[in-house]
């Protein structure tokens, strides 16, 4: 019954103009207020907002395959941006605001604090760059993506960690942070079968806290 995102091919939900483009990807931006709201609030409110935010999601999916009416309403208002394969309901298809709160939330619950925050910033507004930059200037292909979206990616990270909270004091923590930037911008670029706002937050996590571990006690 569950239509499984994690394995959506890319050629597939790229397809999608360009004004649309645009206006999925300033909501996706709009997303980031999860990054601000986690620099003020603690780790158990932002768990229940965002189990929250991810439940109401989840329901919204749900309802769009067993509710016609319903289906109706959210197309009236949010048709224009969707990819083909959340607009065509044989399962339950999960769309990518579902994955962006279910991938917050595990960041925020599993990793620490100032890692999830770029990491969440990474994943809403390095995205919607690089699709931006991509679709306006792309013109060399690598895999499904362009070199000039991928470039726009790593810019806007390295800019993300410079500006947002480290974990330490050490000087060198934020070379560990480009790191995490330069593999997770291998990981945007790779033609993985999973969701992108699944694996570009939890790669740069992963990354951003292993090599923490590796070289700062």
């Amino acid at each position: 019954m569950f239509e499984s995102g994690f394995f959506l091919m890319e050629e597939v939900r790229n397809k999608i103009s360009f004004a649309s483009e645009l206006k999925r990807k300033f909501i996706h931006i709009s997303s980031s207020w999860i990054s601000f709201a986690y620099l003020f609030l603690s780790k158990e409110v932002m768990i229940i907002i965002l189990g929250v935010a991810f439940a109401g999601s989840l329901l919204f999916d749900i309802l769009r395959y067993y509710s016609k009416w319903f289906d109706e309403l959210y197309l009236k208002f949010l048709g224009d941006v969707l990819r083909s394969h959340e607009l065509k309901l044989k399962n339950i298809t999960f769309t990518g605001a579902t994955y962006l709160m279910f991938a917050a939330l595990l960041c925020v619950v599993i990793f620490p604090k100032e890692i999830a925050i770029a990491a969440i910033l990474i994943m809403t507004i390095g995205d919607a760059v690089a699709a931006i930059v991509g679709k306006s200037f792309g013109k060399i292909k690598i895999f499904t993506k362009t070199v000039e979206g991928s470039v726009a990616f790593f810019i806007a990270g390295v800019i993300i960690v410079a500006l947002t909270p480290k974990m330490t004091s050490d000087p060198n923590e934020f070379y560990i942070a480009l790191a995490a930037v330069s593999f997770t911008t291998v990981i945007e670029i790779l033609p993985l079968k999973l969701d992108d706002n699944i694996t570009v937050p939890i790669a740069f996590s992963l990354a951003y806290l292993t090599l923490m571990k590796l070289f700062i006690p």
